[in-house]
């Protein structure tokens, strides 16, 4: 073995050919070039090789130092020269597909009596030829290269009823062709669920929740019209909805996503208990105010009828942002919990001095029994720190409750002055009605004294002094 290690580290094919006619067994695996691992299958490690001819023709042999581990690496018995992307065929859609050409794919799949499981010259189907072009390894760089376009073209395929199963004439299917090609191995640039999610897009959507990745999500959504607003799969059928997942994750950039999907914001949906949970109380729960923001601003409820309110498991966070995020949207400071309790309570028992100050400013009652009789105050007998800004929170709500109560006291004291202004406008807008119907009369009977001299009728002039002033 030393000997090979050192054939191939000096590169000298021809020592190494000779070490393999000795014994074959000095390399313990074998790959074809189509396929041939860039780094060592075992560690990853790059590898040391040298180029030789053996029985059946020119060959390759590495060599991994840290795992002392040699492989060969021969030609394909069935190599067939790369598909030349101009070449016509027969068949619109595999050309489509291999093109990446999306309207030409549409209307090839519209055609009358069209076979999207058929295989074309070559022995595949367009489902094959668009996963090919999806994904490239670069060796030189050691990363994958993706295809948007194809990989448009290969969901549209299954969206349009492709089937993963139907195989190539060597008889692989497309699921096979994925493992193969290491598209949804570890470290791969896929994964089964997200590759094939428009088969299972709520288990596609759940996987990028889950991971976290946003970007993953928006294309299950862009691709998914609708159905996303359901539960996950649960033994009692009452699972978790995205929404769920993600605000419990403090996922603020899934949240935000999941909202631009438009049945998430539907009041069901963004108010969906899980185990007496909403996805507020979850994003609460996760200390994301971010998160939290986006639900309430989508519309979520601070109560529901559920077991479990926001506000409470907000008083008990390190820190306050997602209770004061709460109380600006409206939230109820002495809303009662299942136990009667209020977020005072909660805060007053955590000792979180700036939550209290927060829930007393706000108008919690720190006088408020829970389902054992306690009041907040009691609960917090003996922390001195609690307890002063209770009553110093107390105190504002109470100032400005007092002020409040003034100024509607001075407003309904120049109600009065109010009402008689407004009687003094009626009356001139009445007086003003008077004087134009005054006028209008005098108009008219004008009209009549002309009408009279004009037929020669004895005319009697109102005396001036007969005039009464006008109003």
């Amino acid at each position: 073995m030393n000997a090979l290690r050192e054939a191939v580290e000096r590169n000298d094919g021809e020592a190494v050919d000779a070490l393999l006619r000795q014994d074959t067994g000095l390399v313990r695996d074998v790959f074809y070039m189509s396929d041939q691992p860039t780094t060592c299958p075992k560690c990853g490690s790059r590898t040391a090789f040298t180029e030789g001819t053996g029985s059946d023709g020119p060959h390759q042999v590495h060599f991994c130092g840290p795992c002392d581990y040699p492989f060969l690496v021969v030609e394909d018995p069935d190599f067939e020269e790369p598909m030349d992307l101009d070449a016509p065929t027969s068949h619109a859609l595999h050309d489509a597909a291999l093109r990446a050409d999306l309207p030409a794919l549409r209307t090839a799949m519209r055609a009358e009596g069209a076979d999207l499981d058929a295989l074309n010259e070559r022995g595949m189907t367009a489902l094959h030829l668009a996963l090919a072009g999806a994904y490239t390894y670069d060796h030189a760089v050691d990363a994958w290269e993706v295809s948007q376009p194809h990989l448009a073209a290969f969901h549209e395929l299954l969206l349009a009823g492709a089937s993963p199963d139907a195989e190539n004439r060597h008889g692989f299917s497309v699921w096979d062709q994925a493992m193969m090609m290491g598209l949804t191995d570890e470290g791969g640039p896929t994964t089964t669920a997200q590759l094939f999610a428009a088969l299972d897009p709520m288990r596609a959507a759940y996987e990028a929740v889950k991971a976290g990745d946003v970007d993953a999500l928006r294309q299950v959504i862009a691709r998914v019209p609708d159905g996303l607003e359901g539960r996950l799969p649960d033994p009692d059928g009452r699972g978790p909805t995205l929404l769920h997942v993600a605000a419990g994750n403090g996922d603020a950039a899934s949240v935000a996503a999941l909202l631009r999907y438009p049945t998430m914001t539907l009041r069901e949906t963004l108010n969906a208990s899980y185990c007496g949970m909403t996805p507020l109380y979850m994003a609460a729960s996760s200390g994301s105010v971010d998160a939290v923001t986006a639900l309430l601003r989508a519309g979520a409820e601070t109560e529901t009828d559920t077991v479990a309110h926001p506000l409470h498991v907000a008083a008990e966070q390190a820190r306050p942002d997602v209770l004061a995020a709460l109380l600006e949207n409206g939230a109820q400071p002495n809303a009662p919990d299942a136990n009667g309790a209020t977020a005072l309570h909660v805060a007053a028992r955590k000792g979180n001095v700036a939550h209290v100050r927060l829930l007393a400013d706000a108008g919690a009652d720190p006088e408020a029994r829970d389902a054992l009789g306690r009041t907040p105050r009691e609960v917090a007998a003996g922390h001195a720190a609690v307890l002063s800004a209770m009553d110093e929170g107390n105190a504002a709500w109470n100032a400005r409750e007092r002020a409040a109560v003034e100024r509607v006291a001075a407003h309904a004291s120049v109600a009065p002055t109010e009402s008689m202004e407004a009687t003094l406008a009626r009356l001139e807008a009445e007086n003003a009605q008077l004087r134009a119907e005054h006028t209008r009369l005098k108009a008219s009977l004008k009209g009549l004294l002309a009408l009279e001299r004009s037929l020669g009728l004895t005319v009697s002039e109102p005396s001036p002094t007969a005039r009464k002033p006008t109003p």
